[in-house]
């Protein structure tokens, strides 16, 4: 091996045949032979044989990978445009319900009858929110809180300060999310002037 020095050129070794050796340091006889010239040709044919054979298997993994992706975005795109239908088909039952009630207002049924109805009908709403993971904010009476509740007033009240003591529009939870906060009427005590 000649070592490189900075600025200058390597010179050119010539080889003789008695110096071709293996990696091990064994004479490389069989290189000067014309049958190990078949053997290298051949050899070198089965390396790009193997190299296309390889290559082939690289573009049947490229074409299976994008094709997976096309099919996951078909997928999200459907579950997004889809993803609600069961909640849907639950919702159009108790829409279902409601116009029934409106037609016995309508045929002039004892008002009795048809709160009853609207109760049953609430109550469906309610299981079918339920089942879809959302879940009302229990706020009255309770201390108030900015990450579920918002104050809309004040009141002088005996008692606490910051209390709620009138929920306006309840408030609603998707999961451990907030949907919707509770709009609330918050007490101030009367001793304290803020």
């Amino acid at each position: 091996m000649i070592p490189e020095m900075e600025g200058s050129t390597p010179e050119k070794v010539e080889i003789q045949d008695d110096e071709l050796k293996d990696g091990e340091g064994a004479p490389l006889e069989a290189l000067k032979s014309p049958e190990s010239e078949e053997g290298v040709y051949r050899k070198l044919k089965e390396l790009e044989e193997q190299v296309q054979k390889n290559y082939d298997l690289y573009l049947r993994a490229y074409a299976e990978m994008e094709n997976l992706k096309k099919r996951f975005q078909k997928d999200r795109e459907n579950y997004l445009k889809f993803g609600s239908e069961n909640l849907l088909r639950s919702l159009l039952m108790v829409l279902d319900n409601l116009e029934s009630a409106m037609e016995h207002l309508k045929r002039g049924s004892d008002k009795r009858s048809v709160e009853e109805g609207l109760q049953l009908t609430l109550k469906s709403f309610y299981e079918v929110l339920e089942k879809a993971g959302v879940t009302r904010i229990d706020a009255k009476e309770k201390p108030f809180d900015p990450n579920f509740h918002e104050a809309l007033a004040e009141v002088e009240h005996e008692g606490d300060s910051g209390i709620v003591l009138e929920e306006l529009q309840k408030g609603y939870m998707l999961y451990d999310r907030l949907l919707r906060p509770s709009k609330v009427v918050i007490s101030k005590s009367k001793g304290k002037n803020d």
